[in-house]
C-alpha cells in the first residue's frame, strides 16, 4: 500500500511538473505584439502618421471592423496600399489586419487605442491598453508611466528606444 502511495504521489508531482512545464514553455513562446486600433472614420492624416509610426516601431494596425462599412476586401486592400504609400517605404510597409477577436479580447470601444499585449493573455500583467487622440510613442511613454506591470514597462521602453528615441 505504501508502495502504490507513493508511486501515485510521483506521478502526481510529474503531471504537474510536466503541465506546469508546458504552460511556462507556451508563456515563453508568446510574442509580445503592438496593436494600435483604428478606424476608417479616422482622418486620414491621423491614419497615415499612426501607420508610419506602426511600421517604426513592428507594431499591427488593426482595423476596427471594415473600413467604410462596405465589407468589402478589394476596398480595403486599396485602402491600406494608399496608407501604405503615403506612410511607409516598399521595405517596411505596416501590417494591417481586420480581427474582432482583438477587439473582443481587450473590450475595445473606441479608436485609436493602443494595446501592448503577452500572447493573448487577458490577464492584467499580460497586456496594457490606452485609448485617446494621440500617438504610438507617447502610447509607449504611458504605458511605461502607468502600467504595474514590470514586464510591460520594460517591453514599452525596449519598444520606444529602437523606434523612437533616435529620431
Amino acid at each position: 500500500m505504501k508502495r502504490l502511495t507513493f508511486i501515485l504521489s510521483i506521478l502526481a508531482a510529474f503531471s504537474t511538473s510536466t503541465a506546469t512545464a508546458q504552460s511556462m514553455l507556451s508563456n515563453i513562446r508568446s510574442q509580445w505584439e503592438t496593436y494600435i486600433v483604428v478606424s476608417s472614420a479616422m482622418p486620414r492624416d491621423q491614419l497615415i502618421s499612426l501607420a508610419k509610426e506602426a511600421s517604426l516601431a513592428d507594431a499591427v494596425m488593426v482595423f476596427n471592423g471594415f473600413p467604410n462599412r462596405k465589407n468589402s476586401i478589394p476596398a480595403t486592400q486599396r485602402m491600406i496600399s494608399e496608407i501604405n504609400l503615403a506612410c511607409c517605404d516598399k521595405q517596411h510597409p505596416s501590417r494591417w489586419v481586420i480581427d474582432p477577436k482583438i477587439i473582443g479580447r481587450y473590450h475595445i470601444l473606441a479608436s485609436p487605442s493602443f494595446i501592448l499585449a503577452h500572447g493573448e493573455s487577458t490577464r492584467n500583467d499580460d497586456f496594457s491598453l490606452i485609448t485617446g487622440d494621440i500617438d504610438l510613442a507617447n502610447a509607449l511613454k504611458s504605458f511605461v508611466q502607468r502600467s504595474g506591470s514590470p514586464a510591460i514597462r520594460q517591453r514599452a521602453t525596449a519598444i520606444y528606444q529602437r523606434a523612437f528615441a533616435t529620431q
